[in-house]
């Protein structure tokens, strides 16, 4: 993917729930605004923003974390997405891995290392009371990198450090008690074909207390711009020890 032009590149501008903003969507020059006339709202307007080629699911070929920028009045939603090498071209991963939005979460920096992305980014805490064009006050950097989906066979993003988790967008927790889920069913991306959380980092186990279990702090609200849900399955966010938080899938029922 050395080669691959991102200028003129179509896209999904998805994310956050099924279905949702599925439209294909192309690039001229980097660019694209959306015909006025033809809309019932002010119109979207996207660009291209930094592009990083990097190895992302460790196979040695070359894959991108590409930002694609929306701007719609003064409103503004910059969206992190991996694109994958594959024998038929560029694929898009459906989730993106990181997100800058007016008045919310905000990426500072996204740097290529071995074998991912790492991700340095403010997170707005629902306690924030800071203006808008201030960042939020949780701070926090990970690393993620690709995963294929067997029951989708579409490519997600997982974290890798500071320990296992799904690798998109994941927001603060509203307030510090949860309750208990088991490790064994919960896991990084929303497909149980792939290893829950008690085969990826045994030491989650330890947490908070030796019983095979992680602490979950709550799951997305409806209808809010965090709302993950897929279908069957719920996302949640885990603490796997005091001072570091991250989200994961769970099954809807378990």
């Amino acid at each position: 993917m050395e080669d691959t032009d991102f200028t003129s590149m179509s896209f999904h501008f998805s994310g956050y729930v099924p279905g949702a903003d599925t439209t294909e969507l192309t690039l001229n020059e980097a660019k694209l605004t959306e015909a006025e006339q033809e809309l019932s709202h002010l119109p979207y307007s996207y660009e291209l923003g930094e592009v990083i080629r990097e190895d992302l699911n460790g196979n040695g070929i070359v894959d991108a974390g590409v930002e694609i920028d929306r701007y719609q009045g003064n409103g503004y939603d910059a969206r992190w997405y991996m694109w994958i090498a594959t024998e038929d071209g560029p694929e898009q991963s459906p989730m993106p891995f990181a997100r800058t939005a007016s008045c919310g979460d905000a990426v500072d920096s996204v740097t290529p290392v071995n074998g991912g992305l790492e991700v340095h980014e403010f997170l707005r805490e629902p306690g924030d009371d800071a203006p808008c064009s201030d960042r939020g006050s949780g701070e926090r950097t990970r690393v993620v990198n690709a995963e294929y989906l067997e029951g989708t066979q579409t490519w997600w993003p997982v974290r890798t450090d500071p320990y296992p988790a799904f690798g998109g967008v994941c927001p603060a927790p509203r307030g510090e008690e949860g309750y208990p889920v088991s490790t064994h069913h919960t896991y990084l991306v929303p497909d149980d074909m792939s290893a829950p959380l008690s085969e990826r980092d045994p030491t989650l186990n330890e947490f908070p207390e030796e019983t095979g279990e992680v602490m979950v702090l709550g799951s997305y609200e409806p209808n809010t711009p965090h709302d993950k849900l897929w279908p069957g399955w719920v996302s949640v966010i885990i603490k796997g020890d005091r001072d570091n938080l991250g989200c994961a899938w769970a099954p809807v029922g378990d």
